[in-house]
């Protein structure tokens, strides 16, 4: 919650579907595993196809409504825009308000990997 205004809560959530990865490439979404119940994709190992980033949702109603609820995640905002992110999986994030309103969102990413199998 934003101590600056107190009706915004964002949530953020890592996402194999947003802008950056590829469906037409095989990032394609086949459902999810039956032991854990954790989303399944074919592609995720195809240079170029998937690609994890950590998507933001917001809400400016105290939590009553999300705009990743009605936003499409190819088109909801991500925590990161710089080019070098653009196709670096990002993963294990953690958000928070500073006390003066500004949110800080920090990951792990694959920035400086060799490629998307070895990270």
């Amino acid at each position: 919650m934003n101590p600056k205004h107190p009706n915004q809560v964002v949530v953020t959530v890592g996402s194999y579907i947003n802008r950056h990865s590829n469906e037409s490439n095989g990032c394609i979404p086949t459902g999810f595993a039956s032991s854990d119940g954790i989303n399944t994709f074919t592609g995720v190992k195809t240079p170029g196809a998937c690609n994890n980033d950590i998507l933001l949702s917001v809400s400016d109603n105290g939590g009553a409504s999300f705009t990743g609820a009605t936003t499409d995640p190819r088109q909801e905002a991500t925590v990161n825009q710089d080019p070098k992110q653009a196709t670096t999986d990002q993963f294990w994030q953690w958000a928070s308000f500073t006390k003066n309103g500004k949110l800080a969102v920090d990951y792990y990413d694959r920035q400086y990997g060799h490629d998307e199998t070895t990270g």
